[in-house]
C-alpha cells in the first residue's frame, strides 16, 4: 500500500492537478515502485488501478492499462478508484459513454471521498465527448466544486462551457484559472491521453477561442 500511495503521488499528481508534464525520472521511480507493490501483491486493488493510471498518462497505453484497471474490479468489483481508472481510460480510448458511466458509478459510491472531484472530471470529460456539452458543463462545475480552483477542472468548465455557447461563462472560468494559474499557456500543455490525437487539439482550440494565452 506504501508503495502505491508513493507511485500516485509522485507520478500522478502533475497529471492530476495540472496539465504541464512532471519530470521523466519522477515518474521513473513511480513505475519502479508500483511494479515493486505488484511483485509483492499481485492482487492489490489499490496497486492495480495505479498501475493503470500510470500507464494510461505517462505511457498512454490504453489496452494495458484497461487490463490493469479490470483486474483492480476483479478483486473490488465496487471499487470507487477501480470505476474512475476503467472510466477515465474508457473516455480517453474513445469510449466516452461507458467511461461517463463507470465515472458515474464512482461517484455515487462515495460521495464523501475526498478524489470525487476526480471521479466527476472523468465524468465531464465523457460528457463533452459525447457531444452532451451542458452536461459535461455541469460535471465540470461540481469537480471544481469538490475541489475549487485545480486548474484541470477550470480549463474544462471552460471548454465544455464555451461549446455549449455559453461564452460568457467560458470567459469567467477562463479569468478564475488564470488566477490560480498565471502562468498557464498553452504551448506548455501536456495533453490528455487521448488516443485520437484530434480530440486534445479540439480541446486546445477551444480553450484558445476562449481568449487562453499561447
Amino acid at each position: 500500500m506504501a508503495l502505491a500511495m508513493a507511485a500516485a503521488g509522485e507520478g500522478l499528481a502533475d497529471y492530476l492537478y495540472s496539465l504541464r508534464k512532471p519530470d521523466e525520472d519522477v515518474t521513473g521511480l513511480a513505475f519502479k515502485r508500483i511494479e515493486e507493490a505488484l511483485r509483492l501483491n499481485a492482487r492489490s486493488d489499490m496497486a492495480n488501478a495505479v498501475h493503470a493510471l500510470l500507464l494510461l498518462y505517462v505511457r498512454n497505453r490504453h489496452r494495458d492499462a484497461a487490463a490493469s484497471a479490470r483486474r483492480a474490479l476483479e478483486f473490488n468489483p465496487e471499487y470507487n478508484m477501480g470505476l474512475w481508472t476503467l472510466g477515465a481510460i474508457q473516455v480517453f480510448f474513445g469510449e466516452s459513454d461507458a467511461g461517463a458511466q463507470s465515472a458515474t458509478r464512482a461517484v455515487q459510491l462515495d460521495i464523501r471521498d475526498p478524489y470525487v472531484h476526480l471521479y466527476s472530471r472523468v465524468a465531464a470529460y465523457g460528457h463533452l465527448g459525447a457531444g452532451r456539452y451542458d452536461q459535461a458543463a455541469e460535471w465540470f462545475l461540481r469537480a471544481d466544486q469538490h475541489a475549487p480552483g485545480v486548474p484541470p477542472n477550470l480549463a474544462g468548465l471552460v471548454v465544455s462551457r464555451w461549446v455549449a455557447g455559453d461564452e460568457e461563462g467560458a470567459r469567467h472560468a477562463l479569468l478564475r484559472l488564470l488566477e490560480e494559474d498565471p502562468e498557464f499557456r498553452l504551448r506548455e500543455l501536456h495533453p490528455l491521453p487521448y488516443s485520437d490525437e484530434r480530440n486534445w487539439e479540439r480541446f486546445v482550440d477551444t480553450l484558445r477561442r476562449a481568449g487562453a494565452p499561447d
